[in-house]
């Protein structure tokens, strides 16, 4: 809440107050002077796990079998660096009409 505070205040002034409000906010809903200043103080955590996009992405397209699935190509991927979008088709339903009942006679 207090980055939030941060972000969007456009001067000290705003800043101060905003991070009064979120102080104000979050006494009356119970937390200790102690878990604010923890909170407040809190170290922002480095984000080194991050690789650069490559310039070029290829996009492979796959048919949705179930979350779980996509999401294990997705790690596959990412944990062998291959510079690939993976996107899931969803399969045909009744109501897109592909399916036709050949019993019927025209």
């Amino acid at each position: 809440m207090y980055k939030t505070a941060d972000d969007v205040s456009s001067s000290e002034v705003n800043k101060t107050h905003s991070k009064k409000m979120v102080d104000d906010l979050l006494l009356n809903n119970g937390y200790s002077q102690r878990v604010l200043d923890r909170i407040r103080n809190k170290k922002k955590k480095k984000n080194t796990t991050k690789r650069p996009k490559p310039d070029t992405v290829a996009t492979l397209s796959i048919p949705h079998l179930t979350d779980q699935f996509t999401a294990q190509i997705r790690r596959a991927a990412e944990q062998h660096k291959i510079p690939v979008r993976i996107v899931s088709k969803p399969g045909r339903k009744l109501r897109d009409g592909h399916l036709v009942d050949k019993r019927v006679s025209a």
